[in-house]
């Protein structure tokens, strides 16, 4: 089995400067609150171009210590209300409870980004700030996200938990868009640890000092908690370890780049969809490589049976979660086309299930159109909802895929060369062999999140 990523074989791209990094760090004696965090936050906050980095335990806590700052500084209330996407991970939503305030869900457009013309309806005297998430790796349209917010009086605060190294249409590197931003360093994000870690990073030096405060127990001095805080540490092993990755990041999100205009050109199946492609002035840096299908549940089997091991984000969107049942009854068109519905069994909810592939083509630039369908794909169960797939990293060439090698080969340095390659057009090259379904690999220098315990 083609592993979703493995983290033994990336990590040792960095080696032996990451053992070395860890020794440094278990010689030293000093292992919270040391030079190797200092320097990081000085590094990243350089790196992103901002005035202030502050280190803390991960993403969630990243993104509640800026809300529990802000509440502070603005004088918000218990229960004001902050924009959130509808299709993220749980924690984008859940940071808003953790910080006392009510998360407002606004449906997503078709790159699964918060949509800018789907906000102003969702307004109330009550709302204080909106919450982009830039999923997958893929900007947000921060442009009119902050037009709006200074129509409106709203603070903005960034999920950046999957986006390291992005730029906006503008080129500015992602989270130097609003008032602050959350980074998470999950080792599969771009720019991993080797445990869990966040940031919090922003210009505005009375938030940054509130949020050390905050993750110090509520103390910005020794012994004396003026609020009720949280311990919140990034650990000198992890700040050590990003230290080390970091000048690397920029190669990295440009091969994941390479490989995904590789994707784009490669995958040619009616059933397969590509929700957006490569483009020069607002790239991804590809955290994942999102896929759609109308035939989720075929095509991943297809691709476990073909060795290839493939993951869903989301299953769910945020008001499908029992965590926030209070939100159920709502409806939130293109998020939920983004996912599919199950009952308890695993079922097709059919109350849930569009009448044909018609109903849920819109799900990005190429339409899906329901004449493209081919015959030969039909999955037990019906017909399934339009919904991403990410296909594990660190294949190596197999002669199953004729035609498709390109798109199995390992993401790391080494570059293909069609021309050695029989089954990509070099000399001798064989008929190609066509499939139901391309076979597909997600970008470098991630990992199997469900299997390691979480996505931030």
């Amino acid at each position: 089995m083609i592993p979703y990523l493995p983290l033994q074989a990336l990590n040792a791209a960095y080696e032996p400067m990451l053992s070395d990094a860890v020794q440094r760090v278990v010689q030293s004696g000093w292992y919270l609150n040391g030079k190797e965090l200092a320097a990081f936050e000085q590094e990243f906050a350089a790196y992103l171009g901002v005035a202030h980095c502050v280190g803390v335990g991960n993403g969630l806590d990243a993104l509640t210590l800026i809300l529990l700052a802000l509440r502070e500084m603005e004088g918000w209330d218990e229960g004001d209300e902050v924009i959130v996407p509808a299709m993220t991970f749980v924690a984008s939503a859940e940071a808003v409870v953790r910080a006392g305030l009510r998360p407002v869900l606004c449906d997503v457009d078709k790159a699964a980004l918060l949509n800018p013309a789907q906000i102003e309806p969702l307004l109330s005297p009550r709302t204080r700030a909106l919450l982009p998430v830039h999923l997958y790796g893929k900007a947000c349209d921060m442009e009119q996200l902050k037009a709006l917010a200074h129509r409106h009086g709203l603070r903005i605060v960034e999920d950046a938990a999957q986006a390291h190294g992005a730029t906006y249409a503008d080129r500015r590197r992602v989270g130097t868009g609003g008032d602050a931003a959350a980074f998470s360093f999950y080792p599969g994000k771009n720019l991993g640890a080797l445990g869990d870690g966040g940031a919090v990073v922003t210009d505005d030096a009375q938030l940054a000092a509130l949020v050390r405060e905050y993750a110090n127990y509520g103390a910005a001095k020794k012994y004396e908690h003026r609020v009720h805080g949280c311990n919140s540490r990034l650990d000198e092993l992890q700040a050590a370890a990003l230290r080390t990755k970091l000048p690397h990041l920029d190669a990295a999100n440009a091969r994941r780049q390479t490989l995904a205009q590789l994707y784009d050109a490669g995958i040619q199946n009616p059933a397969v969809h590509i929700p957006y492609i490569y483009k020069e002035g607002s790239p991804s840096v590809y955290h994942i490589y999102p896929i759609l299908s109308p035939h989720r549940d075929a095509l991943q089997s297809y691709l476990r049976n073909a060795g290839v091991e493939c993951l869903i984000h989301y299953p769910h969107a945020i008001h499908q979660q029992q965590a926030f049942s209070s939100l159920a009854q709502q409806h939130f068109p293109q998020a939920e086309r983004f996912q599919r519905i199950v009952d308890g069994a695993g079922q097709i909810d059919r109350k849930d299930q569009p009448e044909a592939l018609s109903d849920v083509a819109e799900a990005g630039e190429h339409e899906v159109k329901p004449e493209d369908t081919a015959e030969g794909i039909k999955p037990a169960g019906g017909q399934r909802d339009l919904v991403g797939v990410q296909v594990g990293e660190g294949a190596e060439k197999s002669d199953k895929f004729p035609g498709n090698r390109h798109l199995l080969g390992h993401a790391g340095d080494q570059q293909h060369d069609p021309a050695s390659d029989p089954g990509e057009g070099g000399a001798g090259s064989p008929k190609r062999t066509e499939h139901p379904f391309p076979v597909t690999c997600r970008p470098e220098r991630d990992c199997a999140e469900e299997k390691n315990g979480g996505d931030i």
